[in-house]
């Protein structure tokens, strides 16, 4: 396995790391069976959004003694109200979720600050005090690192530029890089991606990668 430094975080993480949310909903014996294969090929980034308990406690309880020895992705704002999975910048009830994973897993290497895609995404994170909770978790030593994710360049760039961030969560893949920024990528999950939208990436993506790719350069230099 290759790894590759996370920014500014001093930490190392494998090239494949593992997106946990197919274990959401399944029995004990397949959320351990999946733990032990990515712990055999040597990954040790687990991304752990997802709101529900059971899933959590299964991963933490599969990980057991492994749990130190890999890097544990969680966000602050997913939530599941009466078993509906939701975003939430509700300082209480954010509080709780999150407050349950750290009982869970102990501590979070990871701190993502969940899904700032639109203006009152932003708003709700940086204009609350969301923002202050998460430095105080950071304070404290609950998290590790603060990120956040995010799948809008534009909400994306402004939320680096807040000096918060120290690594970011984004999607990357050719339907997402050529819709307008403007265009809200869920909305074509039902009605798909029309040949219409490609247009080419759009620049404010380019623009994106190219401060993540500065703001890297400087952590190394």
């Amino acid at each position: 396995m290759k790894y590759r430094e996370i920014g500014k975080t001093g930490h190392k993480a494998s090239i494949i790391g593992l997106g946990c949310e197919h274990l959401d909903n399944k029995p004990y014996e397949q959320v351990q069976e999946t733990i032990d294969a990515a712990l055999e090929c040597d990954i040790n980034l687990l991304d752990v959004f997802m709101p529900g308990r059971e899933v959590r406690e299964n991963i933490a309880r599969a990980l057991g003694t492994h749990c130190k020895d890999v890097l544990i992705q969680g966000h602050i704002g997913s939530t599941d109200i009466n078993q509906k999975y939701d975003i939430s910048r509700d300082l209480p009830l954010v509080k709780r979720y999150f407050e349950d994973m750290l009982r869970i897993f102990g501590r979070i290497d990871f701190g993502m600050m969940f899904f700032i895609d639109s203006e009152d995404d932003f708003k709700g994170v940086f204009e609350t005090g969301f923002a202050d909770y998460v430095l105080k978790l950071k304070r404290d030593g609950d998290i590790g690192h603060i990120g956040f994710s995010s799948h809008n360049p534009h909400t994306a760039i402004r939320a680096i530029n807040t000096g918060l961030p120290e690594m970011m969560l984004f999607s990357i893949n050719p339907a997402f890089d050529m819709l307008p920024v403007g265009e809200y990528v869920f909305d074509y999950y039902e009605k798909g991606f029309g040949a219409d939208l490609f247009r080419g990436i759009d620049p404010r993506r380019t623009e994106l990668y190219q401060l993540c790719d500065k703001n890297r350069s400087a952590s190394t230099s």
